[in-house]
């Protein structure tokens, strides 16, 4: 039966392979400060609080937030319960992050793209665009082409926490303060919205999965191959 978190599979050589650490430490350094950088020249562009109102910059902090507690799991060695505990967090957020990653470049570029006006197609916008619905995504997938990771099928219901928390905040600006972020595709006011919220369910849930196929079947890792793994290192005399 499989568990959210087996005892015996080890998370640390799935975020942080010890023959990868150099290069992700580089990676996850430059990663951290490139989005601190985004998110804070973000804000104060728009000079305004509103802009934590929108996904992709929840989007932003979590891809910060997990280029720093990934690079912080470098320095770590699963040597004790509280390092063990901290690898499988950085598991799971690398796994959310991802994915909302995904969704958001995805939804983005196939459908908010059409909402826009055509005085926001110039040289500097969409080098913005670039940077906020795409940058963030491509960094992620070099990390997960370097880990080599294997997602966990259960751990989907993790992957939906931020999205479910952000329709709540969008619900409640759109009806309570008549503020629709979204226009067009999620006003909350009518059936073009239903549409888009399972279109969006159905991304996450999918997106999800490719990556969780991509481990096992282009990067050849399962679950049951790493257990294996760590059991044999595990027994090896020194």
């Amino acid at each position: 039966m499989k568990t959210f978190f087996p005892e015996s599979f080890n998370f640390k050589q799935h975020i942080t392979p010890d023959k990868k650490i150099k290069q992700l430490k580089i990676l996850r350094g430059i990663g951290f400060i490139t989005h601190m950088v985004i998110l804070f020249s973000n804000y104060f562009t728009l000079n305004s609080p509103r802009v934590f109102y929108f996904y992709t910059t929840w989007g932003i902090i979590m891809t910060m937030l997990n280029f720093l507690f990934s690079f912080l799991s470098t320095y770590f060695n699963e040597d004790s319960s509280a390092k063990v505990h901290y690898h499988k967090f950085c598991y799971v957020f690398f796994e959310i992050a991802w994915t909302s990653e995904a969704v958001i470049t995805i939804f983005f570029w196939l459908v908010l793209t059409w909402t826009l006006p055509a005085e926001a197609w110039n040289i500097r916008m969409v080098l913005v665009m670039l940077l906020l619905h795409l940058y963030p995504f491509a960094m992620l997938c070099v990390d997960f082409l370097i880990t080599k990771m294997t997602f966990r099928v259960n751990h989907v219901l993790f992957i939906m926490i931020p999205p479910i928390l952000y329709m709540f905040l969008s619900i409640y600006l759109s009806l309570v303060h008549d503020i629709v972020l979204y226009n067009v595709v999620l006003t909350w006011k009518d059936i073009i919205t239903l549409f888009s919220v399972i279109l969006l369910v159905s991304l996450f849930i999918g997106v999800f999965m490719c990556g969780y196929y991509i481990g096992k079947k282009m990067f050849k890792r399962t679950e049951d191959y790493e257990i294996t793994m760590h059991t044999n290192e595990s027994s090896k005399p020194y």
